[in-house]
């Protein structure tokens, strides 16, 4: 009995250790929680915060990028504005040209109403409204414009361009640019077969009964070796290297074997600048005689003769005479 007694008292004690740990374990994990909590609350309030942080970042990053595509935009309006400059540069350096050389001629008299201001305007209009160069010398031989179209006289143009000793009765020539019908004339009275090119149809109406007529624009049409003797004056300033390469090719298969192409040609400051429509209408299209080597071999002829001639400081430019022939 007393071992038994004992052994409960023993179990009493055991338990009422095993109640007190329990007791503490139960403190311990109110304790736990109430720092789990606080721990719970500070993450949620830390998590929110990211959020936070999170949108405002979101927000910066369209910021920039919308200051980006507008930066983007602010170049290209930059480079196009730099375009325009440009060309508007490039304009002005035409511009300048036309009026520094707006013809490599003697000046109009002030009394004709063809002062170089006024012939300035002529062109600047005409190019502004895209009046083609077709219209544009239409327009000129209707009005018998007395600067655009010259009348040179016939044995002034031969002696210049050096072909006033292959000149006679029977010789075949074609004249082209019929400018006032002058140089025509004169070739008609010596007795040449006379044929004029000329861009414009009002032009070689003009000559019509003195020469068989031949429009630019029918350049294939041209007989083949027919001339002796092929002319230019005071045109190849007026026409770009596109269509003076089409008229070469075309002259020196019209040429007969022994024939000579004549072209009198404008040099000058202009013959760096690019070509364009006001400078074939002004007439100030410059090229260097390298230049014409070069579109004569393109055009398969060769150069028998390359001369300067006259020359304009006060227009810095000058004339330069070539003869081409079949090789």
């Amino acid at each position: 009995m007393f071992v038994l007694r004992k052994r409960a008292r023993e179990l009493e004690r055991d338990l009422a250790a095993a109640l007190e740990a329990l007791e503490d374990a139960r403190r311990l994990a109110a304790q736990e929680e109430v720092a789990f909590r606080a721990l719970k609350a500070s993450a949620d309030r830390d998590r929110a915060d990211l959020t936070a942080r999170l949108g405002d970042l979101a927000y910066l990053e369209q910021v920039c990028a919308e200051l980006v595509m507008e930066r983007d935009n602010l170049d290209a309006s930059c480079n196009e504005l730099a375009l325009q400059r440009n060309a508007l540069e490039g304009r002005c350096k035409d511009l300048e040209t036309k009026l520094d050389a707006l013809a490599v001629r003697p000046a109009p008299r002030e009394t004709e109403g063809m002062s170089p201001e006024n012939l300035s305007a002529d062109v600047i209009r005409s190019d502004a409204s895209g009046e083609s160069l077709n219209d544009w010398w239409n327009r000129a031989h209707e009005r018998d414009h007395q600067y655009w179209l010259t009348g040179s006289d016939g044995a002034e143009v031969w002696e210049r361009l050096g072909v006033r000793s292959r000149l006679s009765q029977g010789v075949r020539v074609l004249n082209i640019g019929v400018g006032l019908g002058q140089d025509t004339r004169q070739l008609a009275a010596m007795g040449c077969e006379v044929h004029a090119l000329d861009i414009s149809p009002v032009a070689l109406d003009r000559v019509r009964g003195l020469a068989v007529t031949h429009l630019a624009s029918d350049l294939d049409r041209l007989p083949r070796d027919c001339f002796d003797v092929a002319m230019s004056h005071l045109v190849a300033q007026h026409m770009l290297d596109f269509d003076l390469l089409a008229q070469m090719k075309a002259v020196l298969l019209s040429l007969t074997s022994s024939g000579v192409f004549a072209i009198q040609f404008a040099t000058g400051a202009a013959a760096a600048l690019e070509q364009t429509s006001l400078q074939a209408k002004g007439g100030s299209i410059h090229r260097t005689p390298e230049q014409m080597e070069r579109l004569v071999a393109q055009a398969g002829g060769l150069v028998a003769l390359s001369e300067p001639r006259e020359q304009f400081p006060e227009h810095r430019a000058g004339w330069h005479v070539m003869h081409v022939v079949r090789p």
